[in-house]
């Protein structure tokens, strides 16, 4: 799907039926496939929130409508990618190729200033937080992530990447 995308990304753009039809039907079985393996949510479908634990507190601390919800869970991607770089989980060449491709598909990958403190104020009120934790989907490759719960300050160093330009 990821490369896919990075084929096909002005097709993508462009709107290109065939393309955007062969993208939707592979999003859905991939979801599709993901939900099946865990039909209750105890555990496995949490990697579908890859990028929105970061991308709704973007969302929120903003204010509902100023970026669009995709923009939000794009920067959440980078932001994420970078600290799993960063913590040794994946490679830098997964947060290059991420972000080359949300550049390709003209996502947003910087985003207005918001304050560190918004920021943590969202993370505090996030459903997926549990005590001092929040259980993410932390990427190791392309098309791959592992579940791992995280300590809060944890969270917070990915939202200090948010306003930070990825550099490749």
């Amino acid at each position: 799907l990821f490369e896919l995308c990075e084929r096909e990304s002005a097709a993508i753009l462009s709107r290109d039926r065939p393309v955007v039809e062969r993208l939707v039907i592979n999003c859905c079985a991939v979801k599709a496939d993901v939900v099946a393996k865990d039909e209750r949510e105890g555990g496995w479908r949490k990697i579908l929130n890859f990028g929105h634990t970061v991308g709704h507190a973007l969302e929120s601390g903003l204010g509902h409508g100023r970026l669009r919800h995709g923009e939000c869970v794009a920067v959440g991607m980078l932001a994420e990618t970078a600290w799993s770089v960063e913590s040794g989980h994946c490679g830098s060449d997964v947060l290059v190729r991420l972000d080359r491709l949300l550049e390709g598909l003209e996502m947003c990958r910087v985003v207005p200033t918001v304050t560190t403190e918004v920021l943590t104020e969202m993370v505090a009120v996030d459903k997926k937080r549990e005590g001092g934790t929040i259980e993410m989907a932390v990427p190791v490759r392309i098309g791959s992530v592992e579940l791992h719960r995280l300590p809060i300050f944890e969270v917070l160093k990915m939202l200090d990447r948010v306003s930070v330009a990825v550099e490749g």
